[in-house]
């Protein structure tokens, strides 16, 4: 009895040691977690107009390194917005995401290369659709920019994309960020959009052109930059293959109309994945928007 009873107690023992093991080893995690800085991204607003969007007035430092912020229009800049300068619109790739410090991402280095005031516009995974509504909303906008540039890719003249979960465009912080990282680890895609969160289809074409034809853009230079994925870089054939987007954007009403992979100073060596590019691409390409716009319509006011 004296031996069975001292067995129980030891294993009741071992059991508490191990249980408060596990809480102590969570809490460690959950505090490195945070202070290292791992859960310190950009949030979102979402609805089914625009899908998603980041949120206003906010910043960090993902992982304590690369910085970002959002104005009070959902531009990733730390100013307020002003009128003047170019509207950069786009999708993941000027966003820069969360691996890129500020200045390493497309918009400064524009800025830096033009020398005037750049407006980044962007979300991950936006469609010229969830672009274009950007620009309903925000008339002032599209009025104050002496310039709008749109960098797009062959998966943005697609259907608008809609918010589905918090695992690729978080609304709100984590309240465990154990659980978040790991879920996020273990099981990144997310499922298709709720019925009030899809944003309804629609054709881009009919909005690009009557966007373009509105009156407080008709008197403005639009350029569009068709930028490749890396696939089609190293075939000509899919290359050649963005040229039906050149010819169906110039149907609709736009002048300037630009293949960044037609550019012989673009190589495959910018790719970072499959469609993103290096600190060192961003660099390349803000040069040759540069180039393309100052040549082709002859500067800037």
């Amino acid at each position: 009895m004296v031996r069975a009873a001292a067995f129980r107690y030891d294993m009741v023992m071992r059991k508490t040691w191990v249980a408060v093991a596990a809480v102590g080893l969570f809490f460690a995690v959950e505090i490195g977690l945070r202070i290292s800085g791992a859960v310190d991204f950009p949030l979102y607003d979402a609805d089914s107009e625009i899908g998603y969007i980041p949120k206003a007035n906010q910043s960090g430092s993902f992982l304590r390194r690369n910085d970002w912020q959002f104005n009070e229009r959902h531009m990733g800049v730390p100013r307020p917005y002003q009128p003047g300068g170019v509207l950069l619109v786009g999708d993941s790739v000027v966003l820069g995401g969360n691996s890129y410090r500020d200045q390493e991402r497309l918009g400064p280095l524009l800025q830096q290369a033009l020398g005037k005031p750049v407006w980044p516009v962007s979300a991950g995974s936006w469609a010229l659709r969830n672009e274009l509504a950007y620009l309903r909303r925000n008339p002032d906008v599209v009025s104050g920019a002496e310039q709008i540039v749109f960098v797009l890719n062959d998966a943005d003249f697609d259907q608008a994309s809609s918010w589905s979960c918090e695992y690729t465009h978080p609304r709100s912080s984590p309240w465990v960020a154990t659980y978040y990282i790991a879920r996020k680890a273990l099981c990144p895609a997310c499922g298709s959009a709720s019925t009030e969160m899809q944003v309804p289809s629609g054709d881009w074409r009919l909005e690009l052109k009557a966007f373009l034809a509105s009156p407080q853009v008709k008197a403005k230079t639009i350029t569009f930059f068709l930028h490749p994925r890396l696939e089609q870089l190293s075939n000509s054939r899919k290359l050649h293959d963005l040229t039906r987007f050149s010819d169906a954007l110039r149907q609709v009403g736009a002048v300037h109309v630009f293949n960044i992979g037609d550019d012989a100073r673009w190589k495959s060596e910018f790719y970072k994945d499959a469609i993103h590019v290096t600190a060192n691409g961003n660099a390349v390409m803000a040069r040759i928007i540069k180039a393309r716009i100052l040549s082709a319509i002859g500067g800037f006011s």
